[in-house]
């Protein structure tokens, strides 16, 4: 082993070599045993469904750059506990730009840093 995989070189050569339904079957009974289904880090809250509008996929998009859409990935695997990185998105609807920030948790000084204009200006 090199030090840097937890597997020597044959293997890698062997997985390398593999075709993706071979790798599916290697891997069939472990996705089987650990199904991600309904992982979720979104709690609803009233005030916000009530106080933000929001857009379908049909709606119009906004005629004039600046409007974003946000949303937060987390990178969790298949359970929420421990710590684990989370991307945040912001899409501007009109002109396609993408800004994309990963974080190390929500408790990370720069959770927040996309809605402080100083921060994007810095890109």
């Amino acid at each position: 082993m090199d030090g840097r995989d937890r597997y020597g070189p044959a293997v890698r050569a062997e997985l390398l070599a593999m075709s993706s339904a071979t790798i599916d079957r290697y891997l069939r009974g472990a996705k089987a045993r650990d199904q991600i289904s309904g992982v979720s880090t979104t709690k609803p809250s009233p005030l916000l469904r009530s106080s933000i509008t929001i857009c379908k996929a049909g709606d119009e998009a906004e005629e004039s750059p600046g409007f974003f859409e946000g949303d937060t990935v987390a990178h969790c695997g298949p359970t929420l506990k421990g710590e684990f990185a989370r991307t945040v998105n912001l899409t501007d609807m009109h002109i396609g730009w993408v800004f994309t920030r990963t974080v190390r948790n929500n408790a990370h000084p720069t959770s927040w840093a996309p809605s402080k204009p100083e921060l994007l200006k810095s890109l």
